[in-house]
This record gives structure tokens, sequence and C-alpha cells, in this order.
């Protein structure tokens, strides 16, 4: 049979002609819908079109074959971040930079940038060096010499004037110039109809706002503001003083107060004197500013903190403490005169508690749910805030031991302390080590020096009187809270798995307790089931570099921090302009293949120090990514960083030096981020794979250097045809690099001479390395990526 195919949808299927090498497509029963004369094509499911390339450019059909774009563009491209494109198209690029070109074939953004973002939901901004930014809207029309765009369709220019410097011009959607009296600053946005601008009096700079028409609405002018609500009303701040206006400048609540908090419910909180009161809508004071903390969460009343009383105080001002009418057996809020507080449950003053709120009686604590009911008997001295996931923990005496949903103690009281990790899973410490906890009790042995974060053990979601955040709270200090932020992903470390794990220090251990991963694998001695396939290529093992005795020479830094210059554009300038022709997933397989080198070349001394395996998995995953870059996981990150292992464990100079080089090439691995490698053109990956050749190269005596570089001039030469295109790729942060169709190239390229280009030969060959076993337990690599968007070959 002198074709192949490849199913696209269940009526589309593009086939391929073994005797010239070209595709086509064809229809139910055999129609031809495109003849065999591209050299590419690509299924867009998404917009269920094709991308072609004939003679080395791309261009787009429809799926009955017929042209929307010419085969004009270097790259044509489908991949973009989430909310980052206004209309539904690809990314193009041509010999001047890139751009934007919509469904229908028409151009949004002219191909000539080397940068393109969106901003404000309404516009493209497109950059290119040494030129002004350009606008481009979702139609396609452009707008030059403007500053900035705003939210709604509106855009402004900075213009100089005499009287007060620099000012703006703005103008709304069709282009007329509403105001060019007012500074637009970096708070400036359009909010129900109103925007706060900076306003020049006097040499100094004061806030007020503007309609959509353009025209000054305040007279008066403010050192600070927040946005008009739906309300009508905005927060603004007056000689140091806090009050509320409307549109009209009425002032609501007058400037006395230190703080006033958004409306929720209908109410603000306000603040004096680092005390706290309520109003309404109106201005008026519903709870006077006597509390040291409010919140309100709910239509009927707020929570409350008065020196050491705490509880539930309604619209009248009416205090409510929860307490038991019934000697321990149920709680609700009740008055000093035994009135129930107007709410239905108790979750109504702390709703964002899992299964549980605090109950105290008789100087002991329990839990009880959102309709007063004991779930945990009251006969503890100190108790998680809540039953997280069907967990919590209690304190007798000295230590801790944890509780489940029906309040049943299920571990020994031993621990010295207990954290939440994440719902359903506690840490608890003993003495300086760690155990993974559950509803179930121990999960693992006490083993680990933190779970979670080294910081902390455990943390507890609680809650943040004022705001209403989640806030992390030391289990070592119910008082003690920490910075949010800093601790808002410890519980769970779930990002890319198939199931929950915790980071320790000794890899990730999954929620059976199982150690599932390693963190630094490359110095760990854990050994796999199937060890990667050490198949030393014949060009290395000829060459005579396998486990050289040579002490490694001067390995040359690759950047200069005081001229911020790369070593590689001074030294390897030829080749490093070379490298930036090269498409992405070839030089990912490439650099893999130098460091096939580098390792072999120090292999005695690193078979015997690191793991080996883990080394050869780090070589594995950059060939796995050249095929696609999302089978790399965010474990591709992982530095081996064993500087520290190589002081610690090793005396002998010469095995120190070679480990030490094998370390830098890690770190220039571990620079090739995955996130780069997914989201930037082949300027950044060329200039890292020009800093590996530089890098394996220093390390070798003079005359393997010689055989080093014939070997890799040679891959290069060889891939010119298929890999290498006529034109620098452009470098851009904003613009994700999309893979091009034709450059699935296999490990046995890179290493035999007179290996021989053929487009099935190739995926045959990528087919069957992608059935090692070693596969499955490499680290590096993403297996649901793999199982979900699998490669697709000409059968």
């Amino acid at each position: 049979m002198n074709q192949a195919i490849k199913k696209a949808t269940d009526t589309l299927t593009i086939k391929y002609d073994k005797s010239t090498q070209l595709q086509g497509i064809t229809g139910s029963n055999n129609q031809e819908i495109a003849p065999c004369i591209y050299e590419e094509i690509s299924y867009v499911k998404s917009l269920n079109q094709f991308i072609i390339k004939q003679q080395g450019l791309c261009g787009i059909l429809d799926n009955n074959g017929n042209v929307i774009v010419k085969p004009a563009y270097q790259m044509i491209s489908v991949k973009q971040y989430i909310s980052k494109t206004l209309e539904e198209g690809y990314y193009i690029q041509s010999a001047e930079g890139f751009g934007r070109i919509n469904k229908e074939g028409k151009i949004i953004v002219e191909p000539k940038y080397n940068e393109i973002d969106v901003k404000e939901k309404s516009f493209y901004e497109a950059n290119a060096p040494h030129l002004s930014k350009v606008f481009y809207n979702r139609m396609g029309q452009k707008y030059e010499g403007f500053y900035g765009v705003l939210h709604g369709g509106y855009l402004y220019k900075k213009k100089f004037n005499h009287q007060f410097g620099t000012i703006d011009q703005l103008y709304n959607e069709k282009l007329e110039l509403i105001n060019d009296k007012v500074k637009i600053g970096y708070n400036s946005r359009y909010s129900y109809g109103y925007m706060q601008v900076s306003i020049e009096k006097d040499g100094d700079s004061y806030l007020g706002f503007i309609d959509k028409q353009g025209k000054i609405i305040t007279k008066n002018l403010y050192d600070d503001a927040r946005d008009f609500t739906k309300d009508g009303i905005a927060i603004v701040v007056k000689d140091g003083k806090k009050g509320i206006i409307n549109t009209k400048e009425d002032v609501i609540i007058p400037f006395e107060f230190d703080e006033i908090t958004d409306y929720e419910n209908g109410y603000a909180l306000v603040s004096k004197n680092d005390l706290w009161g309520a109003i309404d809508i109106h201005g008026k004071l519903i709870l006077p500013i006597e509390y040291d903390a409010l919140s309100s969460k709910n239509d009927v009343g707020f929570n409350y903190i008065d020196g050491i009383e705490s509880g539930f105080v309604d619209l009248n001002n009416r205090r409510f403490q929860l307490m038991t009418k019934d000697k321990g057996k149920s709680f609700f809020y009740f008055d000093n005169e035994g009135k129930k507080a107007p709410i239905k449950s108790i979750e109504k003053v702390y709703p964002f508690l899992d299964k549980g709120t605090i109950a105290c009686y008789k100087n002991k604590v329990g839990l009880i749910n959102g309709l007063g009911q004991v779930i945990a008997p009251v006969k503890y001295d100190k108790i998680s805030a809540t039953i997280l996931g069907g967990i919590g923990y209690v304190k007798k005496g000295n230590y801790w031991a944890i509780i489940n949903e029906f309040g049943e103690i299920v571990t020994d009281f031993k621990y010295d302390l207990i954290g939440f990790l994440a719902p359903g899973y506690c840490v608890g410490k003993i003495g300086n080590k760690c155990t993974l906890l559950s509803s179930k009790g121990e999960i693992s042995e006490n083993i680990f020096d933190y779970i979670g974060d080294e910081k902390e053990v455990g943390i507890y979601w609680g809650f943040g009187l004022l705001n209403n955040d989640y806030i992390p709270i030391s289990s070592l200090d119910f008082k003690t809270t920490l910075d949010q932020f800093e601790f808002e992903n410890v519980h769970s470390l779930e990002i890319h798995r198939d199931r929950l794990s915790f980071m320790t220090n000794l890899g990730y251990v999954d929620t059976e307790g199982t150690i599932t991963e390693i963190i630094n694998p490359i110095i760990s001695s854990k050994q796999v089931t199937n060890l990667v396939e050490d198949d030393i290529p014949l060009v290395i093992s000829e060459s005579g570099i396998i486990s050289l005795k040579n002490k490694i020479g001067k390995i040359p830094t690759m950047f200069n921090y005081a001229n911020n210059v790369f070593y590689v554009e001074v030294y390897q300038k030829e080749l490093l302009n070379t490298m930036l022709h090269y498409e992405s997933s070839f030089l990912l397989g490439f650099t893999g293949a130098m460091m096939e080198w580098a390792l072999y070349r120090v292999k005695d001394v690193a078979e015997e120090r690191i793991n080996f395996n883990a080394y050869l998995q780090r070589i594995q995953s950059l060939y796995i990514a050249s095929f696609n870059f999302d089978y790399l996981t965010d474990e591709y990150d992982w530095y081996g960083g064993f500087n520290e292992f190589i002081v610690e464990n090793i005396t002998d100079a010469k095995e120190a030096n070679k480990l030490e080089y094998l370390s830098v090439l890690d770190y220039y691995v571990y620079k090739l981020w995955r996130f780069k490698i997914v989201s930037n053109s082949a300027r950044k990956i060329g200039l890292n794979a020009t800093e590996m050749f530089s890098l394996v190269r220093a390390a070798l005596p003079k005359k393997y250097q010689t055989l080093f570089e014939e070997w890799a001039y040679d891959v290069l030469e060889r891939a010119k045809p298929h890999c290498f295109t006529s034109i620098k790729d452009f470098y851009t942060e904003n613009i994700p690099y999309d893979q091009r169709m034709d450059q699935l190239v296999p490990r046995e390229f890179y290493f035999d001479k007179e290996y021989k280009w053929d487009r099935l030969e190739n995926e045959k060959r990528i087919k069957a390395y992608l059935k090692q076993a070693s596969i499955k337990e490499n680290p590096y690599i993403n297996h649901h990526a793999l199982e979900k968007n699998p490669l697709h070959f000409f059968e």
C-alpha cells in the first residue's frame, strides 16, 4: 500500500503519500477534500479547520478543503493563554514578527511584533523593539499614538501641558476626545459609570471622578478614593479621614472614620481609635463604635469581639453568647434574658467551618454542629475549631490525639502537636519527627522531619474577623496568624497529580502513607523497578570519552551579571545565531543528546556517587518533551542541586570536580523550566542549547573537543532540511510557542550519522521509545497527559 492515514474526525482523514511524502485530506467514502500537495497537515479540533504547510510556509484550510489563508506564514499557532485572546483565531509569524488572524482569515494584528497581549478584555497591545506600542480591537482596527487602554473601549494619550506638565487625553470608543484635564492613574477604570482620576490643583495632585462623557463630577479633591459601587456610593479620604459620597457628591457618611469597609448585606463596618461599629447604606449607625472586632456575614447581625468576650450581636445591638441550658447536652446563642439569637443555625455566625464549632462547659471544650448538638464530647482541654473532612484533634493534659466526625478518638494521646494539612488529613509531631494522620488514625510511620511545609506543623484554616478571610493559624499557637499568601498552597501540593500528596523531607507521601516520589531523585538511593536502558550510543562509545580520567577543566560562567552579557553571545555568537533558527522541539532533543555526552564523560563517578538511573530519567524526559512539551510535569523543574551532597560526602578532589560539573549541567537543564518550554519561542531554548554545547565542550580535553564539535555540527547539518527555518525566532514572553507539526525527531537521529529521515520511520521509532517500561516510572513525565493526549501517528 502506497498510502498511510491518520484520523482527524469521524469523517475526515489525513492521508500520506509514501512516494511523494506529501499529505492531503479525504472525507467520507474516500472523497478527496484536499490533494496530497502539502508537506504538513494538522487538524485544529476547536475551530474545525486544518493548518497546512506548503514549501515551508503555513496556511489554513476549512473542513471542506477551501483555502482560508494561503500558505504565507512561518508559523500558525493555536495555543493561547487562558483569557488571552479576543477572537477565535490563531497566532501567525512572518519574517517581521508575530500577529493574529481570525478563523475567517482576516488579519486582526499585523504580523510584525514580538509581544502581543490582551488589555482590559477589549484590545490587543502589540509591541516591537524601538517602536511605540500599538493597539488593535477584536475586529482588527488599529489604534496608534495611544499610551494605554481602559475597560469599556476607552483609550488615552499622554500629552505635555505647560501648566500641569504631563496630562492625559481620554477618548471614548468612537475615538472622540472627552477629557484632557485629568491624569489616568493605576486605579483608573470605569466602575458603574464613573472613574477615579488625578486632578492637579495648586501644584498638588488629588483624586476625583469623571463620568463616561469625561465630565468631572466632583468639586472637592480627595486624598484617596475607592471606586463607585452599584449603589452609587464611593468611599473617599479627606484630610486623613474616610467618608462616603454619592454621585452628586452629597456626603452620605461624614469624614470622621479611620476605616470604612465595603458594604456587605447592606452594612459597612466603621472604625475610630481602633474600635469598630456598623452603619447602614444611609449612614445610620447600627452598632456603636465600641467593639474590638466585628464581622458581617449575614443580614441579621455580626460576629463580635469585645475584650475577652466574643459572640453574636444583632442589628439592635443585643449581644448573644454561645451557652448551654441543659448542662452541656446542647448549645446555642442566648442573651442575658435567655432569648435565642435571631439565627436559625450556629453556622450563620461561623459559616466557614466544615463540621463543628467549639463549645465550652465547666472549663472543658468539645464540638457542636450547626443546630447546637454535641458531636465531640465537651470534656477536652483543647480541641480543633472544627471537624475538617471528617477529622479533628483534641488535647488531654500534655498530649494530642485524632478525633473523627463521630466524636471517636482514633489514636493514642501521644502527639506533642497536631495540625490540619487538608480536609481529612492532619500531621502529628512526636519529638522532632512527624506522622501523617487521617480519620482512621496513623497512616505513616513517625519518620518525617516535616509534612506539608518545614516551617509549620500543619496549618489550620481559621477565620479572620473584619475581612472574613480564611487565614492559616499555627497549630503551635492558636493565637498566631501566619502570612496567608506564604501558606495558601501548603495544604495540598496536588498540582498535576492524580491523587493527593504531601511534601515531606523524604519526598511526596500519598494518602496511603507511601512515599511516591523523591524530591531529589539524583541523590536518592531509591531505585525503580524498570531502569532506563543504559544504551550508550556508538558514536560516544567509539569516541573514547567514557569515564575519562582527566580532571574537568575550568567551566565558564554562562552569564556575566556585572555586564549583563551571556557567555555564548561573545564566544559562541555564530553557533548561537544558528541555533536560534531551529525548532524548539528539535533543540530539546539535541540538548538531551548533548547531556548524554556529558554524563558518559563522568560515568565512573556518576554511577558510584549518584543515582545514575535518575540522571538517565532526566535525559529521557528531554526526549519525551521534544515529542510534546505537555508531557513534562512540574517535577521537571526540580534542580538536582547536589553541590551540598558533594561537599558533605566526597573527599576525593577529582571525583568532586566531576560531580560538580554534572551539577552545573543539571542546573542548565533546570533553567529550561517547564513554563519557559511551553510558553517561549526557540529564542530561549536556543540560548540554553548553545550554553549546553559550551559546557559539554569545555569539560573535554582538546582532541575530544574536536570529536564532539564534529558530531554536534553534523547533527545540525542533517537536521537543517527538516528543523531549520529561514528566519530567527523572536524572543517573546506573552506568545505561547506552538510546536510546528513535522519536527518529531527520534533519539536515533542524533547519534546515527547514516540515519535517513523518513516520517513513517521516525514515527515508528518514537512509538517504540514511548513504550519503554522505564517511562512509566519517570517522575519528570506527566503520565496522565501521555494517556489523555497521545501522539497520533500515520497507520
